[in-house]
């Protein structure tokens, strides 16, 4: 029984840390492409709101839901089912912060291709699940 629960926990973990990741860069590309559809950046800039305003209040929310995000991962991770026994809590958050930079950058980038709320959903969403297909398909080989 340890054993079953073991694997389960081995399994579902990590995908759910990447389907965190994607979810939270799917739902930033959504928010941005819909600003950028109902043209309120320029209704901001019309308003006063300068570009380093502009990105970095989105950068400020996409921090405080990636950390909120990390910290309730971390607990699961490390309290609920001790995946990561020796790994440093520190050195983890600091990993997956840096991993929630680098794709708010990434969303800046993406956000620039689609001009349609709808359409971005749906190719990030089909994104996310090529992206967990194949790790969970790669990623047992690479065990054995």
């Amino acid at each position: 029984r340890d054993d079953v629960r073991s694997q389960l926990v081995q399994t579902l973990c990590p995908l759910l840390g990447t389907l965190l990741i994607l979810t939270l860069f799917t739902q930033f590309v959504v928010e941005v492409v819909t600003d950028k559809e109902l043209k309120m950046r320029y209704v901001q800039q019309i308003a006063g709101v300068s570009q380093v305003s502009y990105w970095c209040s989105y950068y400020l929310y996409f921090l405080i839901l990636t950390t909120l995000a990390i910290v309730l991962y971390l607990v699961c991770v490390m309290s609920l089912a001790p995946l990561y026994k020796y790994s440093n809590p520190f050195l983890m958050f600091i990993t997956f912060t840096l991993a929630f930079v680098q794709a708010f950058f990434a969303c800046m980038m993406v956000s620039t291709i689609f001009s349609g709320t709808r359409m971005a959903a749906v190719v990030c969403g089909m994104f996310g699940t090529l992206v967990v297909g194949v790790s969970s398909v790669v990623l047992p080989q690479i065990d054995s």
